[in-house]
């Protein structure tokens, strides 16, 4: 920068300060001619009107003498008309009457050489004088009398030669009448010539100019004189003067607005006295006061040049210390300033400057911070591209870039796309190591589609074609490696925004790629998928495993508990309550395994409801109480607080369930007299806990978190044989299922304490459904409206049971035995179970779920086709345990849904319910008959 040119000063011609002068000298020239040539225009204006007034006040006397003269000889006229001596001629024109006539009107003193005329009515002269032309005693009728006759009309002013010199004479007349307006005698004319023309003509040229000129004009006539020898007609233009008679004239031949003419009339005469100037005598005394003022404007420019040239020095000096400071800072020395002690417009310059030099200072600095910044990044950047060309090379993630021409891409698959990757210009060196391949091998055409599996071709070809049409591809495809085995391939593709061009002109666009290996994951997920498949074999099998468990198990526990219920013997009772009871454990155990694997396949689901949870406390105190008192422990329910209600926002089934199983494991753990306690108390806003503690042996601290591993019982097998370690891991799930927790705290040798808590329901929300629905679900019993329990000789009707398995139509046949009133019917399939019926129209249908020859739920359907059984109650009876499929059949129909294996004395209740309210209705319809 500072090894540039340096600027050229400027010539002084140049210069600013030759520039102001020469702007302020314009500027003074301008208005100079501006000045002058208003002046010029408004002093020829004034020499104008001070012309035009000279000239009308020198014709103004004229004008007046001719109109005394005119006043004059009217009046002359009339007396003459009034003389007996006109009259006497008139009435008699003879010689003698008129010369006595002209000497009465000589008598008259009558200035001016007067000429009298006297004319009959029918405008014939009768008599005429020549005063002055002809001369005196010219007698009537001689040539210059005729010579004035024609020169004169009698109502019109004339001129006619003088015969005493070349001059020319002015007359003018009046006329009067002879006699009166009903008797005329004839007219008097009476002619008289002008005489102070001369005197006049003097007077006007010595008040104006020895040029200017009179004449008297009759406009009407067109008759001009100039009191010299006769002149044309003047042709009158406009008045150049507003408010004074002055007008442009000219003679024939002339230029146009060659003279003025002051026109002054002179009343009554129809003569008007003109005084003629010529243009350039009016104009030469403004054109010398014009001359003068463009001498004094050329002195005024001289001066303003001159004082434009001292000022602008003043300025320029100021200028000149700008300049030169801006010379050194292009130069590059931005540390130069301006000193001027001066507070005008150059001094606020001188100020800018340096602020501005200033700015530039600082920018320069702040720019050399900034080169050094960008290096650094520069520096930064190119260590970041090297860690991202290493990163890049030792990452698992190939990178590669194609081009996609217009051919390749953008359009709908066909049935032949065209290369899955063309025109590749770039791909990441880690190829070789991951894929053992050599990069520069990978740009050859269709080398690409050369290793994909030819199984996959061409739905990657077809996938590849879709980009263009869409922003990105996802693929995944076998590729070969470069040990020739096959790789499993995640190929993603996007089209980059910045490289799109969807103008008129586009031929390419850039496609950019992640190649990654997959093979170990792809691995993983068919792994993962064959495990899946084996979970839900596994969950199909426990099904399956349910319903054949529990199916032999409904005759297994019906027998015992009929044995049990009926025998007399207390060995026997003892031995088929034994029977009982393991055969509920067994049943415990399947229900157990069937709910962790519902919780493990996410299938477990929870119909929660407000509801007090005292009541729960007590069905599951009650349903342990037996086991505790065989064992020696004392259970306690604890009642409320203060008495108060707690509600809880759960499914009181699962509820019930899980506090069955702390109530259980509690006691079972226990040591002889020792104490299982439960009640209910708040824990917090929203929130509330039951609280389940014992005095058993307690569990060691590192062994708690085992507590809810499935299947693991802490190396309790041999101390406790029952059990299956699946208790606590399906009460937690059920409880995390409901929106609460299950937390343990416990001790060795104290005991332990659980605490479920669950989220707190406003009172009395929902309590009326937290007792189950309107019919029995799932092996509950008890539907609404039934009446109570009757006895066993009052019960009667048809029933009949739909059963496949023989063991269990002998139990069903073995119970009912208990109801002699009871009509029994039997069907092994389904099929025959319709038909009997149909035939038979029974009360009650038990009908099982699983039969050889169709499903109960067509059976189901079967009968509610019928009109006579659309009200036939039909209990389902099935080894599936599941509340879905309950709820199917349910809404299929059916009016309960037992699981297998039932209780005895469960079923005999319901069906005594049903039995008895058809007996009920029976009864009322008869009655209703009788009356």
């Amino acid at each position: 920068m500072n090894s540039s040119r340096p600027v050229r000063p400027l010539p002084r011609r140049n210069s600013i300060r030759a520039r102001i002068a020469l702007l302020v000298a314009g500027v003074a020239a301008m208005a100079v001619a501006i000045f002058t040539l208003a002046t010029w225009h408004q002093v020829r204006e004034a020499a104008l009107v001070l012309a035009g007034e000279r000239m009308v006040a020198s014709a103004r006397p004229i004008a007046a003498s001719i109109s005394a003269a005119g006043v004059s000889i009217q009046e002359r006229t009339r007396v003459t008309a009034e003389l007996p001596e006109v009259r006497a001629f008139l009435a008699e024109p003879s010689d003698a009457n008129g010369r006595a006539a002209l000497e009465a009107f000589r008598q008259i003193d009558l200035p001016g050489n007067p000429v009298l005329e006297i004319r009959s009515t029918a405008g014939a002269r009768l008599l005429a004088s020549a005063a002055l032309l002809p001369p005196p005693g010219t007698p009537l009728g001689s040539p210059e009398v005729e010579a004035l006759d024609a020169w004169v009309s009698p109502l019109s002013p004339g001129v006619v030669p003088s015969a005493a010199d070349d001059r020319q004479s002015v007359f003018y007349g009046g006329v009067a009448r002879v006699g009166t307006a009903e008797a005329p005698l004839g007219t008097v004319i009476h002619w008289r010539m002008l005489e102070t023309t001369p005197e006049a003509l003097q007077l006007v040229r010595g008040l104006i100019d020895p040029t200017a000129q009179v004449y008297l004009a009759d406009l009407d006539a067109g008759v001009w004189t100039d009191f010299a020898a006769g002149v044309p007609a003047l042709e009158l233009g406009d008045s150049p003067i507003e408010g004074l008679p002055v007008r442009a004239v000219r003679a024939s031949g002339a230029d146009p607005g060659n003279a003025y003419l002051a026109l002054v009339p002179a009343p009554p005469t129809p003569w008007v006295v003109g005084v003629r100037l010529p243009r350039g005598v009016i104009q030469q005394g403004s054109d010398r006061l014009v001359r003068w003022l463009i001498l004094a404007g050329l002195l005024l420019v001289l001066a303003s040049a001159c004082i434009g040239w001292f000022l602008a020095g003043r300025i320029t000096r100021g200028l000149d210390a700008l300049a030169a400071a801006a010379d050194e800072l292009r130069r590059g020395n931005d540390e130069t300033r301006v000193t001027l002690a001066r507070t005008d417009e150059i001094g606020m310059l001188a100020g800018a400057f340096n602020a501005m030099a200033e700015r530039v200072s600082d920018s320069r600095r702040s720019l050399e911070a900034k080169v050094r910044e960008v290096s650094e990044r520069e520096a930064e950047a190119r260590e970041v591209r090297e860690r991202l060309e290493h990163l890049v090379s030792s990452s698992r993630a190939i990178l590669f870039r194609y081009a996609l021409s217009p051919g390749n891409g953008g359009q709908a698959p066909t049935d032949s796309p065209g290369p899955s990757t063309p025109n590749v210009r770039w791909i990441s060196d880690n190829l070789q190591w991951i894929l053992a391949l050599d990069p520069t091998d990978a740009l050859a055409p269709l080398w690409w589609d050369n290793r994909i599996h030819p199984d996959d071709l061409a739905s990657v070809r077809t996938r590849a074609a879709l980009l263009g049409q869409e922003e990105s591809v996802v693929m995944e495809y076998r590729f070969r490696h470069g040990d020739g085995s096959y790789r499993w391939l995640r190929d993603e593709r996007r089209v980059r925004s910045d490289a799109r061009d969807d103008g008129p002109g586009s031929e390419e666009v850039e496609v950019v790629g992640v190649l990654s290996d997959i093979t170990r994951s792809h691995q993983l997920e068919l792994a993962h998928a064959a495990a899946e498949g084996a979970n839900r074999a596994k969950t199909e099998f426990l099904s399956r495993m349910s319903h054949e468990l529990r199916t032999p198990l409904t005759a297994v526990l019906g027998f015992g508990q009929l044995i049990r219920d009926e025998t007399g013997d207390e060995t026997a009772q003892e031995h088929a309550a034994q029977v009982v009871r393991a055969g509920e454990h067994l049943l415990a155990l399947i229900e157990e395994v069937l709910d962790i694997t519902g919780i493990e396949a996410g299938r477990i689901r929870v119909s929660t409801t407000g509801f007090d949870v005292a009541g729960v406390i007590a069905e599951a105190a009650d349903l342990v109480r037996f086991a505790a008192d065989e064992r020696g422990v004392t259970l306690v329910v604890r009642p409320h607080e203060n008495g108060t209600t707690l509600y809880a926002e759960a499914d009181r089934r699962r509820l019930r369930q899980v506090l069955v199983n702390l109530l259980t494991n509690g006691i079972k753990y226990n040591r002889p007299g020792g104490r299982v306690e439960i009640g209910a108390e708040p824990a917090g806003p929203g929130r509330l806990q039951i609280v389940v503690e014992d005095t058993g042996r307690g569990i060691a601290e590192e062994m708690q978190a085992r507590l809810f591993v499935p299947f693991d019982r802490l190396g309790m097998e041999e101390l406790e044989p029952e059990g299956t370690g699946l208790g606590l891991p399906l009460s937690r799930a059920l409880v995390e299922a409901m929106r609460g927790t299950l937390r343990v705290s416990s001790l060795v040798g104290t005991g332990s304490e659980f605490r479920v808590e669950l989220p707190e329901a406003k009172a009395g929300a929902g309590e009326a459904g937290g007792k189950g629905p309107t019919q029995p679900v799932a092996g509950e019993v008890g539907a609404g409206g039934a009446p109570g329990r009757t006895a066993a000789e009052e019960v009667s009707g048809t029933v009949l049971v739909v059963e496949d398995h023989p063991a269990n139509l002998t139990l069903f046949r073995r119970i009912f035995r208990r109801r002699p009133g009871v009509e029994l019917l039997t069907a092994a399939v389904g099929a025959e179970g319709i038909r009997m019926a149909v035939r038979h129209r029974p009360d009650l249908v038990l009908l099982d779920l699983n039969l050889p020859d169709m499903g109960g739920e067509e059976v189901l359907a079967e009968i509610r086709n019928h009109a006579e059984l659309q009200h036939t109650t039909v209990i389902m009876i099935s080894g599936d345990a599941s509340p879905a499929q309950a709820r199917r059949l349910l809404g299929l129909g059916a009016f309960a849904y037992l699981f297998k294996p039932f209780v005895v004395a469960e079923l005999l209740a319901m069906v005594d319910e049903r039995l008895a309210l058809g007996s009920d209705h029976e009864r009322e319809g008869a009655r209703q008959s009788a009356e």
